[in-house]
């Protein structure tokens, strides 16, 4: 997972500076520095500012969810599956539970599930694990070297069918002051257009 920096108002990505051992924040676009900047190795591209002691910036990681109920046999039949298991007592997963029984599905515009779901046409994409797919959810395949998609079934959703879209930021560092572990998490609910260009704003090809 990224951890991003806000500071005078624009979005950076977190980094350690290999050869200093500084905490800093790193960009790809010149027009985002400064004279407090300097080159962040060469090969790369990319411009550096070493977090210093008295600066005023947030640290946080930031995680997107769409509230979307499906109503395909695929989740319909998991859904079943899980209940029966919960009143049985048997432990089902908190990510079952998101997904399936509240509806509550995270979204990674960096992963994607390997389907092309684009924001910008206000699409994400959503996935689970399932021993079957049906109707419009797509079985994934593995690819060689990479995480096993093996029984994970994913779906393209548009933002404005969902039931509530909303950002979780978890802030390591506020205002240049680092937050006590019971109020690092925010939630904060917004419309298909803020969520886009939040999503979008967080963009790694962005920043």
């Amino acid at each position: 997972m990224y951890r991003f920096v806000m500071y005078n108002g624009s979005v950076y990505r977190d980094a350690l500076n290999i050869f200093t051992k500084k905490q800093c924040f790193v960009t790809q676009f010149k027009e985002k520095t400064d004279d407090s900047f300097y080159d962040y190795l060469d090969y790369l591209d990319s411009y550096a500012r070493d977090i210093g002691s008295g600066d005023i910036y947030d640290l946080y990681e930031v995680d997107f969810y769409v509230v979307y109920n499906d109503t395909s046999k695929t989740t319909e039949a998991v859904a079943k599956e899980l209940k029966a298991k919960e009143e049985e007592g048997r432990s089902i997963g908190q990510f079952a539970r998101d997904c399936i029984l509240n509806h509550m599905w995270g979204v990674n515009e960096e992963i994607a599930y390997r389907l092309p779901a684009e924001i910008e046409n206000n699409e994400v994409a959503i996935a689970f694990n399932c021993e079957s797919c049906s109707e419009d959810w797509v079985e994934l395949k593995s690819q060689p070297g990479g995480f096993s998609m093996r029984g994970w079934c994913s779906k393209i959703v548009d933002i404005h069918d969902c039931d509530r879209l909303f950002v979780r930021y978890t802030y390591r560092v506020r205002n240049g002051k680092d937050v006590p572990y019971d109020e690092r998490v925010v939630e904060v609910t917004m419309n298909p257009e803020d969520f886009k260009a939040e999503m979008l704003k967080h963009r790694i090809a962005n920043i």
